[in-house]
This record gives C-alpha cells, sequence and structure tokens, in this order.
C-alpha cells in the first residue's frame, strides 16, 4: 500500500506491515501534490507547475521537462486496465493546451487528448474498466458555469452538459466526480464541494441531477464493493453504506473517512489517525459495521530500503532523524536504527521490489506551524493493482 500525505510525503508498507517512509524533500516542493500509481510501477507526483515522476519504486524523482511541465495540474488519475495516466491541467488563464491529457509511455511524452480552453478543470474520475471518464470544469468568468464531460468509449470523444444543482436555495458553485459504475457508464456520481450542506448526485448527459444523499460537511470518495454488493461513500464525519438498490445510510463505523479502497474480498478506508479511531488506515469488516487497524503514522519503523546513490537514499534519513518523533516515533528506542541510517538505505533489488505497490491512497494534514511538519490526516484513495 502507499499512502501520500500532504507535508510528509509517501508511507509505504503491507497490511501487517512493515510501514516505511518516502520523504518529500526527495520528491519536489509541492506540500499538496497529487499521486497516482501506474499499472507498470511509476509513481507520479503533481508539483506546483508539472509534474514529477519515479520510475525506481519512488527512490529517485525526476521533473518532466516537456509537453505538461508549464501547468498546473488539479487531477491525476491512473488508468486501471493499462498503463496509461491521465491528468487534467490549466494555467492562470485557462488558455489553449487546458484540458485532459494522457501518457502511455510513463510519463515521458504527453498527449492532448480532450481540450477545454477557458476552463478550469475541477476533478477527474475513470470507471474500474477504464472504458469511462468523467472530467468537471468551471467557466473562469462570471456568471460562473459547472460543466460535466463524459467519455464511454476510453477518452476517444467526449459528451458535455451544464452541471445545476441547487442547496437550500443556494447553486453549487463546485462539484467532482466521485465514481462511475460500469454497468452504467452514461451515469456519473458526483459530490458539491464548499456547500452547506453538500450534496452526492448522479449525473447523466441529460435529464435533472439524481440527489443521493445530503451531508453537512465534505464528501470524498465513493466505491462499489461487487463481492458484497454495496456502496461505500466517505465523508469527513464517517462512512455511508447501501446495499444494491438501497439508499445511503450514515454509519458510526469511524468517525472521519477521506479515502476509500478495495482489495480483493477486503474493504479499506482512511480513518483518523487520532482518537477515536485510532486508525490512519482501517480494514472495513463484511457489514462495514466496525474495523480492524491496518495502519498508524507510529508504525512507520524507517524510510524505505533504496539504492545507497540515490536521492531518497541521501536526502531522507537524516529528515527522518529530525522530524520522526512528530509521528510519535522515540527513534532511541529502537536499537537497528543508528545502524541502519548510517549508511543511508540499504541496496535492493529492482527486480524483487520489496513493497509490492498496491494501493495509493492520499492524505490531509492539518495545518500547525509554518517550521514543524503537520498531523497526518488521509484524504483519498485511488485503486490499483
Amino acid at each position: 500500500m502507499l499512502v501520500p500525505t500532504p507535508y510528509w510525503g509517501l508511507f509505504v508498507g503491507t497490511d501487517g506491515g512493515p510501514w516505511h517512509w518516502i520523504c518529500e524533500e526527495a520528491m519536489n516542493t509541492y506540500q499538496q501534490r497529487r499521486f497516482a500509481l501506474g499499472k507498470d510501477g511509476t509513481l507520479y507526483a503533481t508539483d506546483r507547475v508539472g509534474l514529477t515522476v519515479s520510475r525506481d519504486e519512488g527512490c529517485t524523482w525526476t521533473a518532466i521537462a516537456q509537453d505538461i511541465h508549464r501547468f498546473e495540474i488539479p487531477a491525476i488519475v491512473a488508468d486501471p486496465i493499462t498503463s496509461r495516466v491521465w491528468a487534467a491541467v490549466t494555467d492562470a488563464d485557462a488558455g489553449s493546451g487546458t484540458g485532459l491529457w494522457r501518457s502511455d509511455d510513463r510519463g515521458n511524452t504527453w498527449q492532448l487528448a480532450f481540450a477545454l480552453k477557458d476552463h478550469y478543470p475541477l476533478g477527474l474520475v475513470v470507471a474500474e474498466d477504464g472504458r469511462a471518464l468523467a472530467l468537471t470544469s468551471v467557466t473562469p468568468g462570471m456568471p460562473r458555469e459547472l460543466m460535466l464531460h463524459l467519455s464511454t468509449d476510453g477518452g476517444a470523444s467526449f459528451q458535455s452538459r451544464t452541471l445545476s444543482y441547487s442547496l437550500n436555495g443556494m447553486p453549487a458553485l463546485s462539484m467532482v466526480p466521485l465514481w462511475i459504475d460500469p454497468r452504467t457508464p452514461d451515469q456519473v456520481y458526483v459530490a458539491t464541494q464548499n456547500s452547506a450542506p453538500n450534496a452526492l448526485l448522479r449525473v447523466g448527459l441529460t435529464g435533472v441531477p439524481l440527489e443521493q444523499m445530503r451531508v453537512d460537511t465534505g464528501i470524498r470518495d465513493m466505491k462499489r464493493d461487487v463481492r458484497k454488493d454495496r456502496l461505500l461513500v466517505a465523508t469527513s464525519k464517517g462512512l455511508w453504506v447501501a446495499k444494491s438498490g438501497e439508499t445511503l445510510q450514515s454509519v458510526s463505523t469511524i468517525a472521519a473517512s477521506q479515502c476509500l479502497s478495495i482489495h480483493g474480498d477486503t474493504a479499506y478506508a482512511c480513518g483518523w489517525n487520532y482518537a477515536p479511531d485510532q486508525a490512519a488506515i482501517a480494514k472495513l469488516s463484511d457489514d462495514a459495521a466496525s474495523f480492524t487497524k491496518v495502519f498508524q503514522y507510529h508504525d512507520t519503523q524507517s524510510p524505505v530500503t533504496c539504492p545507497s546513490d540515490t536521492p531518497v537514499a541521501k536526502i531522507c534519513p537524516p529528515v527522518w532523524s529530525m522530524y520522526a518523533d512528530q509521528l510519535g516515533i522515540d527513534l532511541s528506542q529502537r536499537d537497528n536504527m543508528n545502524a541502519s541510517m548510517g549508511a543511508g538505505c540499504q541496496v535492493a533489488s529492482r527486480n524483487a521490489p520489496a513493497y509490492g505497490f498496491s494501493t495509493l491512497m492520499g492524505g490531509l494534514c492539518v495545518l500547525l506551524s509554518l517550521r514543524r511538519r503537520r498531523p497526518l490526516r488521509p484524504r483519498s484513495a485511488v485503486q490499483t493493482r
């Protein structure tokens, strides 16, 4: 599993451990970066402008130097079937080049797949089968116009419609796509943002949006647990769950959730690292009524294992020694720490990955100070292989 966390970087581990860390200092300077993990193992991290890429399991990060290097990237998503990666990009003027770009060669080159001049992209989602893609955008001028752009042929073509919905008499000013059911690829589940309250809507290319739920907090993620035939929705005040054909209902399983990920028979959710959840990553029970802790940040053992000449091996160990205590880790109690940090990270075979990247999750940190790293809170999840 990968747990990207703003202000910290990447936490890497498995259900059952061990857990290790890739420091953000080795990636780029954008602390609110977004991540994607390609099917081929390539890691992508957005920068303030452009993108950095790792093709060696996170040990070396290189800035993309062409095509989308001059754009802001508000959303990046890996295709679940192929090695393709999609990026929604823009600039300050929403000018030429704004739109949806794709790469099929590990981020080396990028092609504009769908132009969106005079629009700011807001969010992007790809269906589990890779066939349907949905992108939302807003016009920069007044009056603002929200748009949904939908492809049901793998991004070869798109159809667009205006999005309009009112909550308590006030128009929603921002919406992001959360999920597409592959069984009905012309229907997109979108969540309003920054409204009071927020709503989850099911939207097609025609007709009126259908409200699925309403909550007085942020709606963060949505997944379908196929084997258990249930829908899961993550919000900043916990989970909502529904069996197929039933109405979504709030459950008290975890206090806050901002990401979901399905792996085979198991559903994982981002929880609150501190009380009451005491679980940054939680494994949900079959009925989603309880959970087992998978990871808290103080479970992290050390920086990841990388060849000694890589940036992560050189940069992350000294950073770890400065900041590990903010995760609740007492390095003086770890007998093997000094030995493992003396030569940076140990060399590991690239042909036999030590961590088996399988899940991409995100983290949200609460800003406390300007100089210290922030506490940690998972934010969003993307199902990968």
